[in-house]
């Protein structure tokens, strides 16, 4: 079992933890083991071989014993007890804006929710404001997700269901008479959360066959027929998936079952324009079927720009794209370094050297080692000591590099009165500032957004970090005005980061495309804690060509001269 899968399996415990109203100790126990276990450069399964979970932060003898159940045995007799518990669908509730464990738990018990079907009737009834501190508000996003996303039970971050659908992929395109495969839905598009997976296959296999190739994957639980030819997957972390071997063209059931369905019938009504019916499968001209080689010619035909599939979202993009004007978004290959990047000398767990190698491994021209500030203590914040001495070992260490850039930096903490963890004269000697909240998220709005805006206009500031301190599923943003701290972020000239962890991706596309409407630059910082985090930088790149991004919006697509000249770093 690999390292993602156990995380998942956390994950989703400390979910129905919550839902059954547990303490908020236990919960929060699962969570981290859930960070710390996806955070790891070494194998879990090593671990548990070795005996040596325990040295891990957070993971006492009893989450030990949980996680060497699940490694050793793929399973989760507690995982399999809570799914007898608590109600499946009821894990829709993380999906809702501003609904993390705590809220979702009082939702839950305070109400004796059952379902979904009690949930929407309570907030139609007004019966959510009566919890003290609830409101009308919360009782709109859960009629609003409920109408949009409909009652499809667990959603997943793209950190579990990228890798599920990855494995699934390897294994039907390899196969000889698999012509064609593609990872479609909403995943395809780059959706945070994501509550089913799609594949679509070019392929001469009848379902049998490809049931039997998906069976011999440990992902997989048990395989069923179902709408002709399309296959429904259960796999083993609850995750359901659909398989749909294309039976009339290709290239139009990839459009199809990719979405968005507004994105879908804005290209239909161009269609009829233009006297071409377009569907499922395929585009007609009369009664001649046009003929398509891939998805770039549906788009020809309809004479517009290919859009990419991350702004499928009837956003504007086909207005855009009729005119020739979609912008060239912002690729993974153009990303010259990693600018949030966090050590073993606070809480990372890969010393400089190793991220400086991953980091070189990867084609990257620097790298910036930005640990945590001394106020955080549960992360073993840098006293001003500590940092100085940082300070100078990374330059020694940047002297024995002559094709790669090591930048000094810090992730400081914007404390509770809005001042900054350290004094101006610490944070002059650093090439990079990022300055980020992770403390008083109970704080009225005003305050919290207060804080935001004085980092912002800080002169040694050089980004915010993860602007709003989500978690996807797991946090709700803390309550900020984020249109005022973008309008603060454009006129000082300050970064606003798009956070690659899959369980941050913060900024979110949306709010991507408000702050550049109002000339925000921005970076994409993986905020890896060890050499495995640097990979999520295609998490990042989805997120920020979500938001329309070209690569000259984005801080760390610039070359080592050109960073260099913008932070002004002189050596």
């Amino acid at each position: 079992m690999e390292n993602w899968e156990v995380s998942a399996y956390l994950q989703k415990i400390a979910e129905m933890l919550a839902l059954k109203g547990e303490n908020e100790y236990r919960v929060r126990s699962y969570t981290n083991a859930s960070r710390v276990i996806s955070r790891l450069d070494a194998d879990v399964e090593e671990l548990v071989k070795e005996k040596n979970l325990d040295r891990l932060d957070g993971i006492g003898q009893a989450l030990s014993s949980k996680i060497e159940e699940m490694v050793l045995t793929g399973r989760s007799t507690l995982l399999e007890q809570l799914q007898e518990e608590v109600p499946a669908d009821l894990l829709f509730i993380f999906q809702i804006e501003g609904v993390g464990f705590k809220t979702a738990s009082r939702l839950v018990n305070h109400l004796e929710i059952k379902n979904l079907g009690d949930l929407k009737n309570a907030a139609r009834e007004g019966q959510i404001r009566k919890i003290p501190g609830l409101g009308p508000s919360l009782e709109k996003s859960i009629l609003n997700c409920l109408h949009e996303k409909g009652s499809s039970g667990s959603f997943y971050h793209q950190g579990i269901s990228l890798p599920l659908a990855e494995v699934l992929y390897k294994l039907l395109q390899q196969h000889e008479r698999v012509e064609k495969c593609a990872i479609a839905g909403d995943l395809r598009r780059g959706v945070e959360a994501v509550s089913e997976l799609v594949l679509v296959l070019k392929t001469g296999l009848g379902v049998e066959s490809i049931s039997s190739i998906l069976m011999h994957t440990g992902e997989v639980a048990r395989v069923e027929q179902c709408c002709g030819e399309i296959l429904r997957l259960d796999t083993v972390l609850g995750v359901p998936v659909k398989i749909v071997p294309a039976q009339n063209e290709y290239a139009s059931e990839l459009l199809y079952y990719t979405g968005s369905k507004e994105h879908l019938r804005r290209l239909e009504t161009r269609a009829a324009q233009l006297g071409i019916l377009m569907d499922l499968h395929g585009l007609y001209k009369g009664k001649e079927k046009i003929e398509l080689a891939g998805e770039q010619d549906i788009y020809e035909n309809l004479e517009m720009e290919y859009v990419p599939p991350e702004i499928r979202e009837d956003r504007g993009e086909v207005e855009a794209a009729l005119k020739g004007k979609l912008p060239q978004l912002v690729k993974e290959e153009d990303i010259k370094g990693d600018l949030h990047v966090h050590s073993s000398w606070s809480d990372g767990n890969s010393s400089v050297e190793k991220l400086v190698e991953s980091a070189r491994a990867r084609g990257y021209e620097y790298l910036a080692v930005t640990d945590h500030s001394i106020s955080l203590k549960i992360a073993n914040g840098l006293s001003e000591k500590e940092l100085l001495n940082q300070v100078e070992y990374i330059k020694n260490l940047h002297g024995e590099y002559n094709d790669f850039c090591i930048l000094t930096g810090i992730e400081v903490d914007i404390l509770s009165d809005g001042e900054l963890d350290y004094p101006d004269e610490i944070l002059s000697e650093l090439d990079i500032v990022i300055a980020s909240i992770h403390s008083g998220f109970k704080q009225p709005r005003e305050q919290i957004t207060s804080r935001l805006i004085s980092a912002a206009k800080h002169h040694l500031v050089d980004v915010i970090g993860h602007p709003t301190g989500r978690l996807i599923g797991r946090r709700e943003p803390y309550p900020v005005d984020l249109e005022a701290v973008m309008e603060a972020a454009a006129a000082c000239g300050t970064v606003m980061e798009i956070n690659a962890s899959p369980d941050r991706l913060d900024l979110s596309g949306e709010n991507i495309v408000n702050a550049a409407r109002k000339g925000v630059s921005f970076m994409i910082g993986t905020d890896a804690h060890g050499t495995r985090g640097l990979g999520d930088m295609n998490y990042g790149v989805k997120t920020a060509r979500r938001g329309w991004l070209s690569k000259e919006q984005v801080l760390n697509t610039f070359s080592l001269p050109e960073l260099k000249k913008y932070l002004d770093v002189s050596y």
